[in-house]
């Protein structure tokens, strides 16, 4: 067999796995140069001179500068601020966020700009109720176009440029593009603004993203959210009725802590301003302190739930569940809080309190720094 021959078999067997994608696109990449090396196509020098050559670390540095603007808290905070900027205008938040993406595309390419604006468009779909495909797809339409702005916008801008220097030819300026990148924007936004919204087909997942809902089971292991949690169904003679979530306490029965309000319809978070009959009481404690709960209040007992049911409980489309460390110099440091406390008109509920890696239990507790 001729090298030609086996470089496209190679090429081929190499998109199939790509499409197939049950490997990781980083081992397929480099199996495949390995596998030149092994027939004999490269020699070794060749197999790795491509992980040294200059557009290879600028793309790797792309990457790393979105990942250190999601984790260092930029693209939520940048979120926030586009809802709040924007207010209830839907038109305001999707000028912004392509304007966003428009910006970040010619700054940091358009790879890093759409890892680093994909966060941030899925934190504005669940704040406003808009189909997350009505910001995805114009985020990528508007990064596309934002790639003839700069230099910088695209990997092939990099590689002309580096070819032509390698070329002893003049190089591109940084925004020698713009004659062509302009008006692609211009007409892409005029596009996105007239018919592209109405030709947005409306999508959401049916399911969670794997990695997220494995984080809610980490996260109810590790503060011991199922231990001692038991489901109390709320009767129809139940003073619970009619009240507000926020206005539910138990206060008056030591070591319980109320996890979650559930629709006795749905199975899910309850959203509803005020509890009904049927609807569910997630509950942590002792069993006869829970026993005194249903009786004077007129509560059921239903079969407890284990670790995955109370995950899906906690973390599904009507409800987040989030760990968060109070930073020195916090406003929270010293206030009062206990597991079940409510916040925001019962928007927010305590579930648990960690210091030093250790549950600090029902009782009310000053937050300190560094308490989880």
């Amino acid at each position: 067999m001729s090298d030609i021959a086996i470089v496209l078999t190679l090429v081929l067997v190499i998109l199939g796995l790509f499409v197939w994608n049950r490997f990781p696109p980083v081992l397929v990449a480099v199996g495949a140069s390995l596998a030149l090396f092994y027939l004999g196509i490269i020699d070794g020098n060749q197999a790795v001179s491509g992980f040294g050559i200059p557009v290879v670390i600028f793309i790797a540095s792309l990457f790393v500068i979105a990942a250190g603007l999601e984790l260092t808290g930029v693209t939520a905070w940048a979120g926030q601020w586009l809802i709040s900027r924007a207010g209830d205008s839907q038109v305001k938040l999707y000028l912004s966020l392509l304007a966003l993406v428009v910006i970040l595309t010619a700054i940091v390419s358009l790879n890093g700009a759409v890892a680093a604006v994909m966060p941030i468009a899925v934190i504005v779909a669940v704040r406003t109720g808009m189909p997350i495909s009505h910001l995805l797809i114009p985020v990528a339409f508007a990064g596309h176009s934002a790639t003839m702005l700069t230099l910088l916008g695209s990997n092939p801008n990099v590689l002309v440029n580096i070819a032509a220097q390698d070329a002893k030819l003049r190089q591109f300026g940084f925004f020698e593009y713009a004659w062509l990148g302009v008006p692609m924007v211009a007409g892409t936004a005029l596009i996105l603004l007239t018919v592209g919204r109405r030709l947005l087909p409306v999508r959401t997942s049916d399911s969670l993203p794997a990695n997220f809902s494995e984080h809610a089971r980490t996260l109810v292991e590790h503060y011991r959210l199922e231990e001692g949690l038991h489901r109390l169904r709320v009767r129809s003679s139940s003073a619970f009725v009619g009240q507000a979530p926020s206005a539910i306490s138990l206060q008056d029965y030591p070591g319980l802590t109320l996890i979650a309000m559930l629709d006795g319809a749905k199975g899910e978070a309850l959203t509803r301003a005020s509890l009904a009959a049927g609807d569910t009481l997630l509950v942590r404690g002792d069993l006869q302190m829970l026993g005194r709960l249903a009786s004077e209040q007129h509560l059921a007992f239903r079969s407890e739930e284990g670790p995955n049911q109370v995950a899906q409980t906690l973390f599904n489309r009507n409800s987040g569940l989030a760990e968060v460390v109070i930073p020195p110099r916090s406003k929270l440091i010293g206030t009062a809080v206990f597991p079940g406390m409510t916040v925001r008109e019962g928007d927010l509920m305590v579930l648990a309190v960690q210091r030093a890696g250790e549950n600090l239990g029902a009782q009310p507790t000053a937050l300190n720094a560094g308490d989880h």
